[in-house]
C-alpha cells in the first residue's frame, strides 16, 4: 500500500511540472506572436517634454513625434533620432517598441528597443536595462505645436 501511495504522489508531481512547463512555453510563444507593425493609434501625435530648462543654452525641450510607421525624438542642437520599421506590443499598460534607428549626423544607425507608457495626455519612457532611451521620470505632454522654454 505504501509503495502505491508514493507512485501516486510521483505521478501528481510529474503532472504538475509538465503543466507548469507547458504554460511557460505557451506564454512565450503567445508573447512572441503579438508584435504589430507601425505605432499604436492611441499614441500617435506630437509630444513635448514638460521638464524645466536645465541651463540658458537649452533651445527647446525634447520633442517626440509618432506617426503611423515611425518614431522620432528631437533634442535641441542634436540631429533627429528617427526610428523606422517600428513594431510594438502592449503588456500591462506599457507599449514595447523595437525598430531601426536611421543614421543622421553623429547618430549612428542601429537596432533599438524602448518602452512608453501613456497616462492621460502624457507619455513617458519606461526604464529598463535593455532599452535605448533612459529618460527617467521625464514626461512628455501631447501638443499640436512645439514651443520654446518660457523665461
Amino acid at each position: 500500500m505504501k509503495r502505491s501511495w508514493q507512485q501516486v504522489r510521483r505521478f501528481i508531481l510529474v503532472g504538475l511540472v509538465a503543466l507548469f512547463v507547458g504554460n511557460v512555453v505557451m506564454a512565450t510563444i503567445v508573447q512572441a506572436s503579438t508584435w504589430h507593425k507601425g505605432t499604436p493609434k492611441v499614441l500617435r501625435g506630437l509630444y513635448q517634454s514638460t521638464a524645466p530648462r536645465q541651463n540658458s543654452a537649452s533651445g527647446f525641450p525634447p520633442v517626440i513625434e509618432l506617426d503611423g510607421k515611425t518614431f522620432s525624438l528631437g533634442v535641441s542642437n542634436n540631429p533627429v533620432q528617427l526610428v523606422k520599421r517600428v513594431k510594438y506590443y502592449k503588456a500591462h499598460g506599457v507599449y514595447y517598441f523595437k525598430g531601426h534607428m536611421e543614421h543622421q549626423g553623429w547618430v549612428k544607425a542601429r537596432n533599438v528597443r524602448f518602452a512608453l507608457k501613456k497616462t492621460g495626455k502624457q507619455i513617458h519612457f519606461v526604464s529598463g536595462k535593455h532599452f535605448f532611451y533612459q529618460y527617467s521620470g521625464e514626461k512628455f505632454k501631447q501638443t499640436t505645436h512645439v514651443t520654446g522654454y518660457r523665461n
